[in-house]
């Protein structure tokens, strides 16, 4: 791990996680955010896509549109488009507290007449809590850490504040919208981190997502996390012998010692190939990317809780 990678991602206010799904994109998240509160900060965990199972991952019920406690120094809240709209409604706009039911209408076709709009009240959130302040001025969240959209998504998301700019040229929205892309394209205040694992469609996609938020929006991922890095059991020393040993004369010689052998060897095979469709990702992504990676070992845990997301958490800190 470059040095001091984790410290320089706490220095920032948010933290946006975003992955192909299956890479451990919201296991990730929950262990970022363990971490930090572990260093002493009071951390805010959002659930962009609402999937309902972020508390899961605490061994806790189910949150809403409020943050509610997850474990000491985190708070958690998933995202609810129409809480989101009243919201906005009642912080941007300076419209009173009021029922959406009778403006529910108005609202879709606004939604539908202005694009990205639904994804500025996602991004709007994230703006409004890290702007959060105690009773004595300090930030209500020390950090934020961003369980985001998977890379399908998370472009359009994250750059519809921006684009929205482009779309309506003065007033309230705007001056909002403005502010919103100011904190996602600013490096020192948010931090979007690519999560991929060592597979050929992972990382390929993973290349082609940091080319696109080059080429469509002024945000700049800042670091890769690899998830279910596999050890290396062999060794650089060893690979060479294990070669002979399944190829030719050496692979005839041990099978007439050991005849019932050739089991050992086919696994011999898979650990050779998959130590190098491992290094074969990794050094892709490096070359592709030149982005610091934290490359994090395979967690064999099918659970996931609390414990996981503590283990997980141990692997990231002395990875």
């Amino acid at each position: 791990m470059p040095a001091g990678l984790l410290d320089e991602l706490f220095q920032r206010r948010v933290i946006v996680l975003t992955g192909k799904g299956g890479t451990g994109k919201s296991t990730t998240a929950a262990a970022l955010a363990l971490l930090a509160s572990q260093r002493g900060k009071e951390v805010l965990l959002i659930e962009v896509d609402a999937k309902g199972n972020l508390p899961d991952y605490f061994d806790v019920p189910r949150v809403g549109f409020r943050a509610r406690r997850l474990h000491r120094g985190i708070n958690g809240l998933s995202m609810q488009s129409k809480d989101s709209m009243q919201e906005y409604l009642h912080l941007f706009l300076k419209l009173p507290g009021i029922s959406l039911r009778p403006m529910e209408g108005f609202i879709e076709y606004v939604s539908g007449a202005i694009p990205g709009i639904k994804e500025v009240l996602v991004t709007g959130k994230i703006y409004w809590e890290q702007r959060l302040t105690r009773d004595g001025g300090e930030p209500r969240w020390d950090l934020i850490v961003v369980d985001g959209a998977p890379t399908g998504h998370v472009v359009s998301q994250l750059g519809a504040a921006r684009h929205l700019t482009s779309l309506v040229r003065t007033g309230p929205i705007h001056d909002q919208a403005l502010r919103i892309a100011d904190l996602f394209a600013d490096p020192d205040s948010t931090a979007v981190v690519l999560v991929a694992i060592p597979e050929e469609m992972p990382v390929s996609e993973t290349i082609d997502l940091h080319q696109r938020f080059k080429r469509e929006t002024d945000i700049r991922p800042v670091a890769v996390i690899l998830n279910q890095v596999q050890p290396d059991r062999i060794g650089a020393e060893r690979v060479e012998a294990m070669e002979m040993l399944l190829h030719g004369d050496e692979r005839n010689r041990f099978l007439e010692q050991h005849a019932d052998g050739e089991p050992l060897l086919f696994a011999a095979r898979m650990t050779l190939d998959r130590r190098q469709r491992t290094k074969h990702a990794t050094d892709l992504l490096q070359r592709s990317l030149k982005l610091p990676m934290l490359e994090v070992p395979y967690l064999y845990e099918r659970r996931h809780g609390f414990a996981f997301t503590r283990a997980l958490a141990a692997l990231m800190e002395s990875s």
